[in-house]
């Protein structure tokens, strides 16, 4: 490959002049609109702070709403399944499922507010994992040199893909390279990295390993069943919880904080409080963050929320010396506390009420609405 003289910029497709046209006049955006069904198959690559994470993807959709998506990571298996007005999902590490009523689905609305991550938080409208493969240079990156021609083997055989690299400029926090299928300017591979201030650098990167467009799907291929057995839980959440602390009441501790004091957990008896077991090297657990940042400002000193750590304190506070985090950081340095409360996974949190019992036991990241739905049940 070579001849990086092209670029996309400001001005569009330049070699010398400035004007913008998309090579042979191909628009992904006309692409989708023809796009009535879909089945797809991909690999997510993450990586941050040395850790290396893979996510197989397969999932398959049919307009206006009606999606299915299963995701393998680290060995833990995830199904959903989305109809117009419900979702479901299972896990494949335990026996339940959840089913949860959903709105807004299939409607313009819905479709053009979720990006393509949104995937590990169903319900995804019909076009979140397409969306990435309909990417505009133009708007998502500011610029890209082209660098010539590349033949990626997928499962639907060889695909013959122009490469961009994108040209990094001060300010912009992602370079990355894609490939975009030569015939309809569709990605079908990506690689990068990103370098957000104040945040862990980290690569990324996406294979598309099969794509088939308009397939036939109907609404009869997107129905859940349940496996005979299996129990209803309340939320996707509580699917990943191996032995929930649910109706029990763990043991106090007295733990060292982050400002170098000390906390007795027994001094929050006649508060609800809101506990997560988090570490700076787990993506979800950064998510998380802003989210709990949000319940503190809402409920003040109403309710207590505590991050707990078992990594060494001078990682934490060199962490901490980055962020803004309102709520107390405990130091769990023996990890006694993680396994009074059988932490498995991460995050993991957890809703006590007023006389320390557990009411709520979550693992994985829940976001605001899960949250505060939580902790209005327990309060």
């Amino acid at each position: 490959m070579g001849g990086g003289s092209q670029c996309w910029g400001w001005g569009g497709w330049e070699s010398g002049g400035a004007w913008r046209v998309r090579p042979g006049n191909r628009s992904p955006r006309a692409w989708f609109s023809q796009v009535h069904d879909y089945e797809l198959s991909a690999e997510i690559a993450m990586g941050a702070q040395g850790v290396q994470m893979t996510v197989s993807l397969s999932c398959s959709a049919l307009r206006p709403g009606y999606c299915t998506a299963t995701t393998d990571f680290l060995g833990m298996n995830k199904h959903v399944v989305c109809s117009l007005d419900s979702m479901w999902t299972t896990s494949g590490t335990s026996d339940r499922y959840s089913a949860e009523p959903r709105s807004g689905a299939g409607t313009a609305e819905h479709d053009s507010e979720s990006p393509f991550l949104q995937m590990f938080q169903p319900p995804f409208p019909f076009e979140s994992p397409l969306r990435l493969l309909t990417l505009d240079p133009d708007e998502d990156i500011d610029r890209f040199a082209y660098d010539g021609r590349d033949t990626l083997e997928t499962a639907d055989g060889p695909v013959i893909c122009d490469v961009w690299d994108s040209i990094h400029e001060e300010g912009v926090d992602v370079e990355a390279r894609i490939w975009l299928d030569a015939t309809s300017n569709i990605l079908r591979r990506t690689e990068g990295r990103m370098t957000k201030p104040g945040a862990p650098a980290g690569t990324f990167g996406v294979t598309i390993k099969s794509l088939k467009i308009n397939p036939g799907l109907q609404p009869g291929d997107f129905v859940f069943r349940p496996a005979p057995g299996s129990k209803r839980v309340s939320g996707p959440g509580k699917l990943m919880v191996a032995d929930s602390l649910e109706g029990e009441t763990p043991p106090d501790f007295t733990l060292r904080d982050s400002g170098g004091g000390t906390v007795a957990t027994g001094d929050w008896r006649g508060k609800t409080v809101v506990i997560d077991f988090w570490a700076t090297w787990c993506q979800p657990c950064l998510k998380a963050i802003p989210d709990l940042e949000q319940l503190r400002r809402r409920y003040g000193d109403e309710v207590v929320i505590v991050g707990v750590s078992s990594e060494q304190p001078a990682k934490i506070a060199k962490f901490l010396a980055e962020r803004e985090i309102g709520y107390p950081i405990l130091m769990d340095e023996k990890g006694e506390m993680a396994k009074a409360y059988r932490v498995s996974r991460l995050p993991a949190i957890y809703v006590l009420d007023r006389g320390g019992v557990v009411r709520e036991h979550f693992v994985g990241g829940q976001g605001l609405d899960v949250l505060e739905k939580a902790v209005e049940r327990v309060k």
